[in-house]
Formats: structure tokens, sequence, C-alpha cells
């Protein structure tokens, strides 16, 4: 598992009996001109890069990206790694991260039919 150690994954996960490996997640702040925003391809390209270095390390044999902060740069390294890339969308409607991950994953399973528009192929 991969998450962040501000949001409720870097406990539940370990509690559930697996090991979790920090990966640095970034978000597009709605002021547009701020510093963050400035800032945010060079922290999502460390977030890649971070990404790509445990993926390599770890050698999965799959990739699953549930959407989110998270899912972005880990699928992405994925890909770049040519690992295969399985979506999980688990809302009627698919969240950003997911509809772009959806152009690259070899399969996106969904809980809601709603959510199938999102993922075109």
């Amino acid at each position: 598992f991969a998450g962040t150690k501000q949001r409720m994954e870097w406990t539940a996960v370990p509690k559930a009996g697996y090991p979790i490996h920090a990966v640095p997640a970034f978000s597009l702040q709605r002021k547009i001109f701020s510093l963050n925003n400035i800032l945010l391809p060079f922290r999502l390209l460390y977030a890649l890069l971070r990404c790509c270095w445990l993926i390599f390390t770890l050698r999965p044999q799959v990739v699953v990206g549930t959407g989110g902060y998270i899912s972005l740069p880990t699928c992405i390294a994925a890909v770049l790694l040519r690992r295969p890339v399985v979506l999980q969308e688990s809302n009627a409607f698919a969240g950003v991260a997911n509809r772009v991950l959806g152009r690259v994953a070899a399969v996106v399973f969904v809980a809601f039919k709603e959510a199938i528009q999102a993922f075109p192929h």
C-alpha cells in the first residue's frame, strides 16, 4: 500500500496487517495564483520520482489505483515502468485522478453503472 502520513490510511493499513509506504501527495489549490500552485509541477515531479523508486524496488506485478492524490503519481509511475494498472472506482461519478488514469488502465472496476461513462474504452 502507498499513502501519506497525514491521512487515515497511515494507521489503518498497518492495523490490518499490511505494510504501507509513504508517498508525497499534493493538490491544486483553489486560489490559482498561490505559491503552492506555482510549486505544484515540481512537487508532482518529486512525487512521481518517489513513486517510480517505490515501484522499482517493490516490483509489483500490478498496481491498483483507487483514485485521489496518491493514485495519480503512483499509477503514472507504474505505466512508465511498464506495470499494468487496474482502477477501482467506488463512486457513481469518477474523480479527476481516475478519469485521467482510465486512459492507461488495463481494467477499470466500477461500483455503479453511472461511472462507466467516465471510462469510454
